[in-house]
């Protein structure tokens, strides 16, 4: 074991994939966790309805890259070739990744919320709402209020708070509803699944390649070693990105109500992730 060890790190190519492993695993992880929570909160659209564009994007992605890198491994007669694979998929990724901030919904102001989306609510002197909890709610008129009583309402109707006699436009209706209003970017969010799955198939059009050229670059008696010590510093670096990425997250909350974010700086998300 000690030998087969000495030999692999004296492999400049194996110790360069290694590096490229650690590089990658990380940022691969992270977003492979929180992709799904990112989408919600960009463009407002249920978690069932993200969770099933994604799955069948990845699913198909992940299907369509594995035979593709199955055939160009196939074609691939040196080491060299293999190399070249791997780098022309690591150039499309790079092309393919700015996409991701071009493709995504603004913020939205919020009424009765602090900061920069920010705007002054349409009350009485003899409304307080510094106690109110926190509840984004969508008025009929459009627009986000940070609460039903921000919005003037005094009734409530199941799900739907009536009466409100703070919007801003109250010719559509005197009513809030919880959550956000819908953003005018869904074509945006169809755009995003599309790329999700690129980015799949790109990536899973490294997976035989980049283990052909591990097994071809160490010796033969090495190459179980070789495997498990891939595998291992793939994994070993996946462990921070639940936090590494939570962290980057949490920093761009723009409503915070002391236990959960209820809004997110959506310019802010898309850069971190």
């Amino acid at each position: 074991l000690p030998r087969s060890f000495l030999r692999l790190i004296k492999t400049p190519m194996f110790v360069l994939m290694i590096i490229d492993i650690c590089a990658i695993s990380m940022p691969l992880s992270g977003m492979y966790m929180f992709r799904n929570i990112y989408i919600t909160m960009e463009y407002n659209v249920p978690m069932s309805e993200v969770a099933m564009a994604t799955s069948v994007t990845s699913a198909v992605g992940t299907a369509g890259g594995t035979i593709l890198s199955t055939w160009l491994a196939s074609k691939a007669k040196s080491k060299l070739a293999l190399q070249w694979i791997i780098m022309g998929t690591y150039l499309i990724q790079v092309a393919v990744n700015p996409l991701f901030l071009i493709f995504g919904c603004d913020n939205k102001s919020v009424y009765g919320a602090s900061g920069s989306i920010g705007l002054p609510i349409n009350l009485t002197a003899g409304c307080d709402c510094s106690n109110s909890k926190q509840l984004l709610s969508c008025g009929d008129d459009g627009n986000n209020y940070l609460s039903p009583c921000h919005a003037g309402c005094t009734g409530v109707n199941g799900k739907i708070f009536t009466h409100c006699q703070g919007l801003v436009n109250s010719s559509f209706g005197t009513s809030v509803t919880p959550g956000l209003c819908s953003t005018d970017c869904h074509d945006n969010f169809l755009l995003y699944v599309i790329l999700h799955g690129v980015q799949y198939l790109v990536e899973s059009g490294t997976m035989i390649p980049r283990w052909l050229l591990m097994l071809r670059i160490v010796e033969p008696q090495d190459r179980g070693f070789a495997t498990s010590f891939f595998i291992f510093f793939y994994n070993i670096m996946s462990i921070p990105s639940s936090n590494v990425f939570g962290q980057f997250i949490d920093n761009a909350c723009l409503i915070w109500d002391g236990q959960v974010c209820n809004l997110y700086n959506r310019d802010s998300i898309r850069r971190a992730l």
